[in-house]
């Protein structure tokens, strides 16, 4: 099950999260930030389907891990285990 074929939708996940975060802060400061969210992105790219797809799920679409286990067919104690990595994943990639 992939919930983010649209390469669009991904690009339109890291314009919002550039917005959230940017909002009052000045020039400098959001280059800064919008260097980081590109290197979220190729951090997001290389996460596994599955792993992806749950963290589009959660931060983009906003569903709970009890919502998005259900929809993936998967249990909510899996869930936790597979967002919990694809943090780590993610930490992992961003420290780079």
């Amino acid at each position: 099950m992939s919930v983010q074929a649209d390469p669009h939708e991904a690009e339109d996940l890291q314009s919002c999260v550039f917005v959230k975060v940017f909002q009052g802060g000045d020039l400098a400061e959001g280059l800064v930030l919008e260097e980081e969210l590109e290197r979220l992105s190729h951090a997001l790219e290389k996460l596994h389907e599955r792993e992806r797809d749950l963290i589009f799920l959660h931060y983009y679409k906003e569903y709970t891990l009890k919502q998005i286990a259900e929809m993936m067919g998967m249990s909510y104690g899996n869930a936790k285990v597979v967002h919990k990595k694809a943090l780590k994943a993610l930490e992992r990639e961003m420290q780079d």
